[in-house]
């Protein structure tokens, strides 16, 4: 690492209870800021107190030192002197265009076997000099629309608002004289930018407003690894379509060039989930052209040999070949030399034509791959139907309706089960039965995906498999068993860790409600908190909401002020900050093309994430950063999840 070679680092030992040898005058700690880390140290000082050696050490905590690292070395009379502490510089990396990373180590995962806040509030950190820093845009990073998927994502939040305090974009109340100037002020000041914002309402100042119209705030998107689990098993299917349906729906309006369209009343066309059939209807209008085209040149061809047969049998005089005329007439001589000039005539008209019929032959080939390659092995018009099919089937029939908390219905006041407790209805009603039956849709081809081509189309039947079982909240005992046998006799023996963790995480699993635990008995098992709030343990919908119309459900960080989202502004905050008059939450304007969109990844992300978000933002003409902490491989993500799973707890049970 640079860092150690500016050091002039000459040995790198691994860390151990016991300090290394006398002859090393001179050690560097690089070490997480958290009290273990502080015990090792004190242990390594007590050991050569006790053999007097006097050493200089330098801890480099990473990624940064902490107030409560200094404050525990000072209690313990370790800071100064001998001992000096430090941060490790990180900065981006940029790897593509619209792709840069912190290269954080793949370490970052124990946050969430561990919960250490320690690495997300430093990206938070990075991340919100980065929205003021690339971001052309006034109201960046305090103006930015935030949404949040999970815990990691949340503490990437809390570092974003922390950076927006500390760099002086965020002033606090100091005094208490001032309070209500202060107030008065800051409330004036948060009208005049709404006022800015606001596409109908009139500026105050226009230079501001000008700029802040042409150069909007981005839309930031925060999706942590611990709900990724399960996005390498749905990747491209269902990341695509969280980012359309949940977020980008606002963002569905694309313009069209004038070159691309004449019709200037179809310039702009919306891009939702009922025009997917526009797509295979494309498609089959353009097989059929080449079809056409090709039926028209065999048409052509046959006409060809016809017309050159018939002039053949009409051409050819019967008597020219008679044995028994005399050699030395002059007719015999002329007859011979005419028969060979239409030989040649024919012959140089039958060349092009058999260079014509294996043109031909050729092509009708290439075109029977094309059409078995998009009917019997793409199946794009058979993908579509049948995560329509799931997602209707696991969401009560109905993708348009948003999802609450409703009191359960009881007949006479009084319910079944002897309670009245609220619940959380499905968007439409019960789950379907598609993920019970073997002889559904979906079902029939994940199967054929996991059991021909020679395990070519597995991960797709695999991702097929789990959208069914996330969505419906597990597979049907037949199915399961079905889909878990053409697994291991697709993939081998060596596949079975990687299905008992997709059962344990309940992205591939049977429906079995006798077997379903308690609350307290996920905990035991020590998975990650996101993973055990998925709460699919009981016959329920799912927590994976797919609505058409757009709701601050699904994990939208909801501010009291939009144009201060990132520093945090909430509505207990403004109340103890003595601002009752601030203006209330109004959406930001979104641009039909070119929206700045930054995606970030706490947790990393794998290269099929980047290329389902270029092909969403290709689609809607986004500008896209993707942010991440660390590039990861599907294999590592599902090693994760496996080593959350088997992982027991410190204190057994």
């Amino acid at each position: 690492m640079p860092v150690l070679r500016r050091l002039g680092v000459n040995k790198i030992f691994k860390l151990a209870d016991m300090p290394p040898k006398a002859d090393v005058p001179r050690l560097a700690y690089l070490l997480p800021p958290t009290h273990s880390s502080v015990e090792i140290i004190t242990k390594h000082c007590g050991v050569d107190e006790e053999n007097d050696i006097q050493r200089t050490r330098l801890i480099i905590f990473v990624p940064q030192e902490t107030e409560d690292m200094r404050y525990l070395l000072e209690s313990r009379g370790l800071y100064g002197q001998h001992i000096c502490t430090a941060s490790l510089s990180l900065s981006w990396i940029p790897i593509d265009s619209d792709l840069i990373t912190l290269n954080l180590p793949v370490l970052f995962a124990d946050y969430y076997l561990h919960g250490d806040y320690t690495w997300p509030q430093f990206m938070g950190l990075e991340l919100g000099e980065l929205l003021e820093v690339a971001c052309d845009s006034e109201l960046a990073p305090m103006g930015c629309r935030v949404h949040a998927f999970g815990e990691a994502a949340e503490a990437v939040v809390s570092g974003v608002r922390l950076y927006c305090i500390r760099s002086g974009l965020v002033q606090g109340v100091v005094s208490k004289k001032s309070e209500k100037s202060r107030s008065r002020k800051s409330t004036d000041r948060l009208s005049d930018l709404s006022s800015q914002s606001s596409a109908c309402s009139s500026s105050i100042d226009a230079p501001l407003a000008s700029a802040s119209q042409l150069r909007p705030p981005p839309l930031v998107v925060i999706f942590s690894r611990n709900l990724d689990y399960v996005t390498p098993m749905l990747v491209p299917m269902t990341f695509e379509a969280l980012i359309h349906e949940i977020i980008g729906i606002d963002l569905g309006m694309v313009e069209l060039s004038d070159s691309a369209c004449s019709d200037k009343s179809m310039r702009k066309q919306l891009l939702n989930g009922e025009m997917l059939q526009y797509y295979k209807a494309v498609r089959d209008i353009h097989i059929s052209c080449v079809f056409k085209k090709l039926e028209e040149w065999g048409t052509k061809l046959q006409d060809t040999r016809s017309g050159l047969e018939f002039e053949m049998a009409t051409r050819l005089p019967t008597n020219n070949f008679d044995c028994n005329a005399s050699p030395t007439s002059s007719i015999t001589s002329h007859t011979s030399n005419t028969s060979l000039s239409d030989l040649k005539y024919f012959g140089a008209q039958v060349a092009p034509l058999m260079a014509k019929r294996r043109e031909l032959s050729f092509l009708l080939i290439v075109l029977e791959q094309i059409m078995d390659r998009l009917t019997r092995r793409e199946r794009v018009e058979d993908v579509r139907a049948a995560q329509t099919l799931l997602l209707r089937s696991g969401s009560g029939g109905t993708l348009a309706m948003t999802s609450g908390k409703v009191p359960s219905e009881s007949n006479g006041g009084v319910s079944p089960s002897g309670d009245t407790k609220s619940a959380t209805p499905a968007a439409g009603g019960a789950c379907g039965t598609l993920a019970d039956e073997t002889t559904s849709m979906p079902i029939r081809l994940a199967v054929e995906w996991l059991s021909t081509y020679h395990g070519d189309r597995l991960l797709d039947g695999l991702r097929l498999s789990a959208l069914a079982s996330v969505t419906h909240d597990g597979l049907g005992e037949e199915v399961y068993n079905l889909v878990h046998r053409a697994v291991l006799h697709a993939a081998g023996q060596a596949a079975f860790p990687l299905l008992f963790a997709l059962r344990c995480l309940r992205v591939l699993a049977p429906v079995k409600s006798e077997e379903v635990s308690e609350p307290t008995n996920l905990s035991n098992r020590n998975l990650s908190t996101a993973v055990a709030r998925l709460g699919i343990s009981s016959r329920r919908k799912s927590q994976y909401r797919w609505v058409i119309v757009a709701s601050t459900n699904l994990g939208m960080v909801s501010f009291a002020d939009p144009l201060l989202a990132v520093a945090g502004y909430q509505s207990e905050i403004l109340k103890s900050a003595r601002r009752p008059l601030a203006p209330l939450a109004q959406p930001l304007p979104l641009l039909s093309a070119n929206q700045p969109v930054v995606v970030v990844f706490p947790g990393g992300c794998t290269y099929g994430e980047v290329a389902a978000l270029r092909f969403a933002a290709a689609r809607r003409r986004w500008q896209l950063l993707i942010v991440t902490s660390c590039l990861i491989t599907s294999r590592e993500l599902l090693q994760q999840a496996g080593q959350a799973v088997v992982m027991k707890p410190n204190t057994g049970q």
